[in-house]
């Protein structure tokens, strides 16, 4: 009778130690949905507008990396596959954004 509590503990924590074992962070079920995909999948594309002026492209570049890096810690994360699951793993600060 012990076994089917222990198995569920198993099934369910098991991405627990994986993350532990590898220093990742597990990724939440909502964002594995985004990796999910199929022949009728939607697909979100990113839009990026350029204008012309004066601008230090440089001191923007550094600011926006340092707020977003802060605010939005995705931004620092990239997506690693171990055993048929999906983690997210922590980048370095040179690499991220």
């Amino acid at each position: 009778m012990a076994a089917v509590p222990l198995t569920m503990i198993g099934i369910i924590g098991y991405q627990f130690v994986i993350a532990k074992i590898f220093g990742l962070k597990m990724m939440p079920a909502m964002d594995q949905a985004c990796f999910i995909s199929s022949s009728k999948s939607n697909v979100n594309y990113v839009s990026v507008t350029f204008f012309e002026g004066n601008f230090d492209e440089k001191w923007l570049r550094k600011t926006c990396r340092e707020w977003y890096l802060k605010t939005f810690q995705k931004y620092s994360y990239k997506v690693v596959m171990k055993l048929g699951d999906l983690y997210y793993k922590q980048m370095p600060q040179e690499e991220a954004y």
